[in-house]
């Protein structure tokens, strides 16, 4: 199931799901997000976040464990002056 809007290509191509189908959909809200906020501070992070999300399915987090890891280096990154 799923909103195709939020759903990976390559499950709109007929593979079968994995939990990264579920991170590429997370990357859509987020980039929601994004347009609901506008120009904000806040974007650099959020885009990053998208950015890795929204990936080809072998380079984006392959579970919610790998993203989690993810978000907290990008938003350490960010918040630290990095």
């Amino acid at each position: 199931g799923g909103s195709p809007g939020y759903l990976s290509p390559e499950r709109l191509g007929g593979a079968p799901s994995s939990p990264s189908d579920d991170v590429y959909g997370y990357g859509r809200i987020v980039e929601d997000l994004l347009d609901v906020l506008g120009a904000t501070a806040e974007r650099e992070p959020l885009e990053r976040l998208a950015e890795l999300c929204l990936r080809a399915a072998e380079t984006r987090p392959a579970s919610g464990d790998q993203l989690l890891a993810a978000a907290r280096r990008i938003f350490a990154e960010s918040y630290s002056g990095a």
